[in-house]
């Protein structure tokens, strides 16, 4: 790709470097300078200042403001790059924090660069910087000064912050609008679904500037211009679902067109002192960064109250540093454009066409080809997890994504709920934590978006109604698991905000509710009573529905109000899954409606430093409810041998650090899973031995 665009700038520039030549000379003529030095600007009626030689532009500068091919040889690798996450699971396939068990393809990427560096040094010397005098596409066809170096620097700083933050993952945008669920549909885009047409999106974006003729350009760098990527700004953060992700894909848009002209102006700001316009831009950018993160972690920064939850003034900041590299009436700005060869163009667009091709064809590929389904559905269990992941990096530094899959996919997780789960922030490179558990095990939802200003929770179900064989053709959203979520914000007033998700499943046809919810830390007592008390709530008043709660707590077992524990559970109205466990103090699962047959915690492993706990449910006969939810009966424990198989979860998890155990993981407190037959003593063991036998 580099040389094929190269060698066709180098051609287009030896076309037309002969009349150029003889163009300058008769200029230099005319302006009384006709023994000036071949490519210096010495004529100042038509160049300017004659202290101002152009063969001073130091080279860094140049190679972008006269190599319009190396220029959009970079943004197309950009893309190229924001491609190759969509195909690897939200993660880029040569980062460090991938390797081969990861989902990495790191001997791949050295081999690439090596190859690159071999290109670089076999490179013709009739490369863009070297036919700088005499090449065409390399010159800037200006009617003006060029921009101050300061609002140059602040515009590049604004877009290298946009492009990380909202372009980098083609699934970043969909988690900004996303709300959930209504009446068995998603309300907006799926990530793993609908990640392709923002790709697309930014390849029609880049595409503008590179077929646009001059008019076109002027368009491209005018105030109306930047007032239509201000409108979308606005339409992404203000409005959820389908509009707020249409006003994000028409950013992305906006954000690619103007690329070219801000890497053009930066360039030629540098002329006026490169260290200062880059190391300021690459400031403005790290300032804009920190920005972002502080409206979530102010609870630990010093000063992040002012930021507290205010991503509308950072996004505010990043595009009035964008707006600087318009052509205001008022101010010195850049009034250049860029010309483009046919070829170059050519070749621009056949490879933004290859990768907007290969961004649908991945999604076509990852399509699921039946609907979700549930591990057992025959006996009518139900089995939930709570896990807090801590932003999918495990204790070696990798990315764990697999490492939760095998685990989960091993205890047969129907309902997942993860916390701390937002990795779509630059510290944490921008990715989407649930997409290997939804493409390759079938779960569906996701949680609060970035613009939420938590860390992040998500709720996955893999139950549904009973279900068939369904073709590609024939499937559609009705067929997925979840009724309608609700995301709530927690009362948070002196900690960090806390999330939680509401979701009501059906559940081989009966109505349950799902709780997911990451409450604040210890330092704040009124924030962990105040949120105990809405979560109490909205599991009160969906009674006498099944509800499943799966959460981050941080109270003891037992422990009186205003501790979270008692209020949770006696204004809530559910059940701890054991009473009897006293060794807890973050993750806890409650419920109600339901017969709970057993209960695990299973050590973590490297994955993270929290385990992962699991309890199995059955669901009582449609219509029914359960017959005795005495303490006695529920605590009433057994030996697996008395369940059906159907309830055992997997032998080969029993061991201890030394031995046994898969992974790293074992089953640890208990050194055993508790098992419980209350079901089985209750007026609903016929139906569930008529169930697993059929």
């Amino acid at each position: 790709m580099t040389r094929a665009l190269l060698a066709a700038e180098a051609e287009q520039g030896n076309r037309n470097g002969n009349g150029r030549r003889q163009r300058r000379e008769r200029s230099d003529s005319e302006c009384g300078h006709s023994g000036a030095a071949p490519g210096t600007a010495m004529c100042p009626t038509r160049f300017g200042s004659p202290k101002t030689p152009t063969s001073n532009v130091p080279q860094f500068g140049i190679s972008f403001a006269a190599a319009p091919a190396s220029r959009r040889q970079n943004i197309l690798t950009k893309l190229a790059g924001s491609t190759a996450k969509h195909a690897n699971h939200s993660n880029n396939p040569v980062w460090p924090q991938v390797n081969a068990d990861s989902g990495g393809y790191n001997k791949t990427g050295i081999a690439l660069a090596c190859l690159a560096l071999y290109e670089l040094h076999t490179r013709s010397a009739q490369g863009p910087i070297a036919t700088k005098k005499t090449s065409k596409a390399s010159q800037l066809a200006s009617d003006g000064s060029g921009p101050h170096w300061l609002a140059a620097a602040a515009a590049l700083g604004g877009l290298i912050f946009s492009m990380h933050t909202l372009l980098s993952d083609s699934s970043t945008l969909i988690a900004w609008s996303w709300t959930g669920y209504a009446d068995r549909k998603p309300l907006g885009p799926l990530p793993h679904l609908h990640g392709s047409v923002t790709l697309v999106a930014q390849a029609l974006g880049l595409l503008i500037p590179i077929i646009s003729p001059t008019w076109g350009q002027r368009i491209l760098v005018h105030p109306i211009w930047f007032a239509y990527g201000c409108a979308n700004a606005f339409v992404m953060y203000q409005y959820r679902n389908w509009l707020g992700y249409i006003g994000g894909l028409n950013l992305a848009v906006f954000l690619m067109s103007i690329i070219p002209h801000v890497l053009q102006g930066a360039a030629l700001a540098s002329k006026k002192g490169v260290a200062k316009t880059y190391f300021t831009a690459w400031l403005v950018a790290c300032l804009l960064d920190l920005a972002g993160v502080w409206t979530v972690a102010y609870a630990f920064v010093p000063g992040g109250v002012y930021l507290r939850e205010r991503t509308d003034l950072v996004v505010i900041a990043q595009m009035l540093c964008l707006g600087l590299a318009f052509n205001w009436p008022q101010l010195k700005t850049s009034k250049t454009y860029s010309h483009v060869s046919g070829a170059v163009s050519s070749y621009s667009r056949t490879l933004l066409a290859i990768l907007s091709v290969l961004s649908v064809a991945v999604t076509i590929y990852r399509m699921p080809n039946r609907p979700p389904v549930p591990y057992s559905p025959g006996p009518r269990i139900i089995t939930a997890g709570i896990w807090t992941i801590h932003f999918g990096i495990d204790n070696q530094g990798r990315d764990s994504q697999r490492k939760v899959r095998d685990l989960v996919h091993d205890m047969k997780v129907d309902v997942l709920g993860l916390l701390e789960t937002d990795l779509h922030r630059i510290v944490y490179g921008n990715r989407d934590l649930t997409r290997v558990l939804i493409e390759e095990l079938g779960y569906v939802n996701l949680g609060p978006g970035p613009n939420s200003h938590t860390w992040g929770a998500v709720l996955l179900s893999k139950v549904i109604l009973y279900a068939t064989t369904f073709a590609i053709t024939q499937i559609n959203l009705h067929q997925y698991p979840i009724i309608n979520t609700t995301h709530h914000l927690l009362p948070s007033p002196g900690g960090e905000l806390a999330p939680a998700i509401e979701a009501y499943l059906d559940v081989y046809g009966t109505e349950v509710q799902v709780v997911v919810a990451h409450n604040g830390q210890e330092e704040d007592p009124l924030d962990r009573e105040l949120q105990a008390r809405e979560l109490a709530r909205i599991m009160a008043k969906a009674y006498p529905t099944p509800t499943i709660f799966l959460g981050y707590v941080v109270t003891e077992p037992h422990a009186a109000q205003p501790a979270p524990y008692e209020i949770m559970v006696n204004d809530g109205r559910v059940f701890d899954v054991d009473e009897e466990d006293n060794d807890r103090w973050c993750e806890y699962i409650f419920y109600r409606g339901l017969y709970r047959t057993s209960y695990a915690r299973i050590s973590r492993g490297v994955v993270t430093d929290t385990e992962l706990q699991v309890a199995q449910f059955v669901l009582p006969r449609h219509g029914h409810g359960v017959t005795d939810d005495s303490f006695s009966a529920r605590m009433l424990r057994s030996f697996k041998e008395d369940l059906p198989e159907e309830h055992w979860l997997p032998m080969e998890y029993y061991g201890d650090l030394k031995e046994g155990g898969k992974n790293g993981h074992f089953y640890h407190v208990f050194n055993t899973v508790c098992w419980h037959n209350a079901v089985m003593r209750s007026g609903f063991a016929n139906t569930l031995f008529l169930a697993v036998v059929l």
